[in-house]
């Protein structure tokens, strides 16, 4: 009697944490499939580039032609690729929400059809435009060809050559 016990609180045991497996297994699988969903949704472009400051200042033009709105700036990674006046170098940029320092970047402002947004401050929605600046130290050298990979929280990046 006391061996069949032993033996239904093991099977128990063993089925409670095979549905508690199946149960988190689910909702990873749905996360997953709404992550990839927003993800095939999202389209930005870089639109338009400039260098000034001598070279310390880059101006990045982002445009949402996606359907999801994008927020999140601090989860997003720009990385540049660039000649300077004494080397090569390749950096990862991190977000400064306010004024950026030496080697970091901000969102200076967001657009639509030209005009500053008023609807959802401080997200990328479709259809506009976000003006963003890169201070860059060592700065971009005269007359160098450049890249430039903007990616989103979501992972979905746009690629611009730019000339220093």
């Amino acid at each position: 009697m006391m061996a069949l016990a032993l033996i239904l609180v093991g099977m128990l045991t063993l089925a409670s944490g095979s549905i508690s497996s199946v149960d988190m297994l689910s909702g990873s699988w749905k996360d997953m499939e709404q992550r990839m969903t927003d993800r095939s949704r999202t389209e930005i472009d870089c639109t338009d580039w400039s260098v000034t400051g001598g070279g310390a200042d880059l101006h990045l033009t982002l445009q949402n032609n996606g359907q999801v709105a994008l927020g999140q700036f601090d989860r997003w990674d720009i990385i540049l690729q660039y000649h300077g006046d004494s080397g090569y170098y390749v950096k990862w940029l991190p977000y400064n929400a306010s004024s950026p320092g030496d080697n970091e970047w901000t969102v200076e402002g967001i657009y639509f059809e030209g005009e500053a947004e008023t609807i959802e401050p401080g997200r990328l929605n479709t259809g506009e435009e976000a003006e963003l600046l890169a201070r860059l130290d060592p700065t971009v050298g005269a007359n160098t060809t450049n890249m430039a990979v903007v990616s989103t929280a979501n992972g979905v990046t746009c690629e611009e050559v730019f000339r220093g």
